[in-house]
């Protein structure tokens, strides 16, 4: 069988990690402050189909997401961390300050023009986690708090894509 050959790519420029914003429907104070975000790596379960001789792994029918991890500049009145503090917290309570507990969320990855050039859009967010905010009256240069947060959702699809 003869070889393909390879094709040139569409595009040469290349993805730059800083330029990008995360909102959160619910929020929009958090995405104004973001300092960085990882976008979650995706697994399928790998079921076994067992043999005498061998068991074989076979491809599975269910997609596992590792959770949204979040970390943002934390404003002056910690507006931003206290909506994630809400939420988590009431989102344990049967009545809870949310109607919904759940919110979409879009990391928008941007161009040089810092507009948006591919958008991710996490379906049905809620937050799972909030990190400690360290205060330290030792340190001798002024530094930004840091928030971490840490989301689950449904999936993630990118905007503009008719996969699903």
């Amino acid at each position: 069988m003869p070889k393909r050959p390879l094709e040139p790519p569409i595009q040469t420029n290349i993805m730059k990690g800083y330029q990008f914003k995360f909102e959160i429907e619910m929020f929009p104070h958090v995405s104004y402050h973001m300092r960085d975000c990882l976008l979650p790596s995706t697994n399928i379960d790998q079921p076994m189909f067992s043999t005498p001789r061998r068991d074989i792994i076979v491809p599975g029918s269910k997609l596992m997401f590792d959770p949204l991890t979040i970390t943002f500049l934390v404003d002056d009145d910690l507006q931003n961390w206290k909506e994630i503090y809400y939420w988590l917290i009431g989102s344990t309570f049967k009545e809870h300050k949310y109607k919904d507990v759940f919110s979409d969320g879009t990391l928008h990855i941007l161009n040089g023009d810092l507009t948006p050039k591919t958008s991710i859009k996490f379906i049905n967010c809620h937050p799972t986690m909030i990190g400690d905010l360290t205060f330290d009256s030792g340190s001798t240069e002024p530094q930004s708090l840091m928030g971490l947060i840490m989301l689950d959702y449904d999936y993630y699809i990118f905007t503009g894509d008719d996969i699903l």
